[in-house]
């Protein structure tokens, strides 16, 4: 699908005069989030306040009437209209008031989200061939994003204690990284931390960070002339041997036989390791 006219996006700043109502709703999608200030939402049955990483999402149809809150007096938000894609359905699948208006807290996901939305901005005034792919691509990471702090999904990273220890994994990959440390940048006990990230992940902290290694290391061997050892040392392992032991039990062989194979263009699909 290629973004068309009815694709607008922009970044306002209101004072307390400014409302919006729509009441046959538009013929697109349309996503707002509160950057600074506040909203509200008002529909048929129910009120909502739009305070600062509040997202709403209207469905094609669905009155829309939107205005900066009189007690704050302003209102700075991010806003796109697009029109719906069948690889956009599980993404809009947000929680809904009585009136139908998608509404979910972006705060753990916030600084993402804006930058997904303020680059579609900007994309607004690109004059590139390619500026609806671009467009596309900006409006997808948009509601990915918005995605990993949506209850109703099943991909969602609900507690902010872990996001932020993902996040500072992510940072340090190659570097030492302690449970305590990790529980510090959390706010939490390592006894607790332990608890909420196998919850959320699915997996264990140690063999988290193991694997996001192994993968990495899989990264380099494929795209780089690095010797095994420098690739070792780079992505967390001090013992290149220990790293080749590692690496074998994960994938099946050891780091130089399964670079040969890639070299050798054998298929090595299930040599691969996924997320």
């Amino acid at each position: 699908m290629l973004i068309d006219s009815r694709f607008r996006s922009g970044h306002f700043v209101e004072g307390r005069e400014y409302a919006m109502r729509r009441p046959r709703g538009g013929a697109e999608w349309l996503l707002i989030l509160t950057v600074d200030g506040a909203g509200v939402h008002r529909g048929r049955s129910t009120m909502a306040r739009l305070p600062p990483h509040s997202a709403i999402l209207y469905a094609p149809g669905t009155p829309q009437w939107y205005l900066t809150e009189p007690a704050t007096g302003s209102w700075e938000l991010l806003w796109a209209h697009f029109a719906g894609a069948p690889r956009f359905t599980d993404l809009t699948d947000w929680p809904r008031n009585r009136d139908g208006v998608g509404l979910i807290d972006t705060a753990d996901a916030f600084d993402r989200v804006r930058a997904a939305l303020d680059e579609l901005v900007d994309l607004q005034r690109e004059g590139l061939p390619q500026r609806p792919e671009f467009v596309l691509n900006a409006l997808e990471r948009t509601l990915l994003w918005c995605d990993t702090v949506n209850p109703r999904s099943p991909r969602a990273m609900v507690d902010r204690r872990v996001r932020t220890v993902l996040d500072a994994i992510a940072r340090a990959l190659g570097s030492r990284m302690s449970l305590r440390s990790l529980a510090a940048e959390a706010g939490v006990s390592p006894t607790r931390l332990s608890h909420l990230f196998k919850s959320e992940v699915g997996m264990s902290i140690p063999g988290y960070i193991e694997s996001r290694r192994l993968q990495w290391a899989q990264d380099l061997l494929r795209m780089s002339d690095q010797p095994v050892s420098q690739i070792a040392r780079q992505t967390g392992w001090n013992d290149p041997l220990y790293f080749s032991r590692r690496f074998s039990r994960a994938v099946g062989c050891s780091p130089t036989v399964w670079r040969k194979r890639l070299a050798a263009n054998t298929p090595a699909d299930a040599d691969v390791l996924s997320d």
